[in-house]
């Protein structure tokens, strides 16, 4: 009966070691997902900011004249105007906002109402602010946690 008991408690005991070990390696994986989880919006939410900053670069060069650049203030937030003429002669409007959760660019006649349902979506973001000052655009993005603020200095207004 005693040897029957020791026989007992040993596979109580390998049963609970399995248990624990199973417990274990469960917890570790899944703390381990929630990292990868939290790097890879990170990684993502960078990439995004990357490319919202170039994009905004890169339009902001095409139409740097003087007195191209103008910020708006709509009900929905703040909207940078660029505008630059066609071959014709005809003013054009292109205009970057937040609308949705996406920054959007939509491309518009000069004087014709602003819809943001008309543009189309360039990246995510959460925020975004932009101000005309001493001759040059600061912006302001966010994305997930991430922040980004620059200038881009207007050549075109420069003294």
């Amino acid at each position: 009966m005693k040897q029957g008991m020791m026989g007992m408690m040993e596979i109580i005991c390998v049963a609970a070691l399995l248990l624990l070990f199973g417990l274990s390696t469960f917890t570790l994986v899944s703390v381990g997902a929630d990292a990868y989880s939290r790097l890879l919006n990170k990684r993502e939410a960078t990439s995004d900011m990357r490319v919202a900053s170039s994009y905004l670069s890169m339009k902001v060069r095409q139409c740097d004249e003087r007195g191209a650049a103008e910020v708006r203030r709509e009900p929905s937030g703040d909207v940078l105007v660029l505008t630059n003429t066609d071959e014709d002669g005809v003013a054009i409007e292109t205009r970057v906002y937040l609308h949705k959760g996406m920054l959007y660019e939509a491309i518009a006649s000069t004087g014709e109402a602003f819809d943001p349902e008309l543009g189309f979506e360039i990246v995510p973001a959460d925020v975004f602010y932009v101000a005309l000052e001493n001759g040059g655009l600061t912006f302001t993005l966010k994305r997930a946690e991430m922040v980004r603020v620059f200038n881009l200095s207007l050549r075109s207004e420069a003294t």
